[in-house]
Order: C-alpha cells, then structure tokens, then sequence
C-alpha cells in the first residue's frame, strides 16, 4: 500500500483497493515494520503484502521524499526476499496526488534493479471525491501508459517482464498475461478492486 503511519487507528485503510486487502489482511501493526518507511505481511504461501508509509496520518498526503523513501526501502527488501514478481496498482496516482510521472520513474527504476515481472492493476474505480488528479479513467490509463513507455526508453533498456493491467474486470481465465523481454509494456483487462491477486511463487503485492 501507500498507507499511512498511524497504526491502530480504525480510519488506516479506509479506502479504495486497500479496503479489500485490509479486510484480506488485516491492517499491518507496528511489528510488522520492516523500517519506518515499510510494513511487510505474509500471506498465504509464499506471496506477501507490501505497505509503503508515506505520510504520518490517513487524511494527509505524501511527500515526494518520503514517497521515494519508501519505494527504495521496498527495492532493498524485494531483493533481500528473493520475490520475482510484483503486482501493483499506480501507487499513490489515485487518491494522494503523486503524478504518473514519477510513479513511472520509480516503478521502472524498481523494475530494473530488481529484475522482476511487474504486473500494475488499474481499475475504474468510481468515488464522488476526486481520483487520478482529475483524469478520467482512459485519460489516466493513456497517461499512465505514455509515462512508463518514457521511463523505459530513458533507462534505454527493455522491460523484462513488465505489463500494464487495466480494466474493472478479469478475463474470463483469471490469468493474467504479461510481456515478454522484447516487447514493451501492454494493457490487458484487470480486477477491480473487490478482487484480490491470487498468491503465485515468490510474488508480492503492493495496494494503494
């Protein structure tokens, strides 16, 4: 998650995909901190949840120092846990007001050292409150496409395994299908919110 750092308070998690992971889950406690930018849970099999603390307090947002803190903090603990797969949604895009771009910096930049498959979860999520910096769901989904596609070519390598899911619902299989090392990343239809990744080997999830 982009969670926030105050623990046992009942409004943590209190929207958007972390509801579903919260109710999963349960909210991560103080124990569960990895450092102070980063809780880790372990789920069923070998799959585990990842919360990146950006912000002190639910109702506040991030900063872009504590945002990038805590994904450093989840590279160095990723690679220290041997994971080979991350899903994800556009953590902090949605609801704390960090930009496409820079969500697409640090995601490609995870990508890269860590040499992961990276399964990003767009839903279209429906609230009355402002979501996606104003975007509409395509605008948001078109962006979020253009900015990584910019990063990748930044870092002038290919992605390995690395795909963007979009859409409020899975296919029909439950699979979901990513790229391969020479082809860069694509849109596929994706779980809403409701629906939890199932566990796959040596996988984490990220919710925001």
């Amino acid at each position: 998650h982009c969670i926030s750092g105050d623990f046992g308070d009942n409004r943590q998690m209190s929207a958007g995909v972390a509801v579903s992971f919260r109710r999963k889950f349960g909210r991560p406690v103080l124990s569960d901190c990895v450092t102070r930018s980063l809780t880790f849970q372990q789920a069923v099999g070998e799959a585990a949840v990842y919360g990146l603390v950006t912000k002190p307090i639910y109702s506040t947002k991030p900063t872009l120092q504590s945002y990038d803190e805590a994904f450093q903090h989840l590279i160095d603990d990723f690679i220290g846990k041997g994971f080979k797969k991350l899903i994800c949604p556009p953590m902090g895009c949605m609801r704390n007001k960090i930009a496409l771009s820079h969500f697409a910096k640090n995601i490609v930049n995870f990508h890269h050292k860590t040499d992961a498959e990276v399964i990003i979860v767009v839903s279209n999520e429906r609230n009355s409150r402002g979501l996606r910096n104003g975007l509409q769901h395509q605008e948001f989904v078109d962006s979020l496409r253009m900015n990584i596609k910019k990063e990748l070519h930044l870092n002038r390598s290919e992605p390995h395994d690395m795909s963007t899911t979009i859409g409020p619902a899975p296919r029909a299989s439950g699979e979901i299908s990513h790229t391969s090392a020479e082809t860069p990343p694509h849109i596929v239809s994706g779980p809403p919110p409701s629906q939890l990744p199932s566990n796959t080997s040596r996988s984490a999830s990220v919710v925001s």
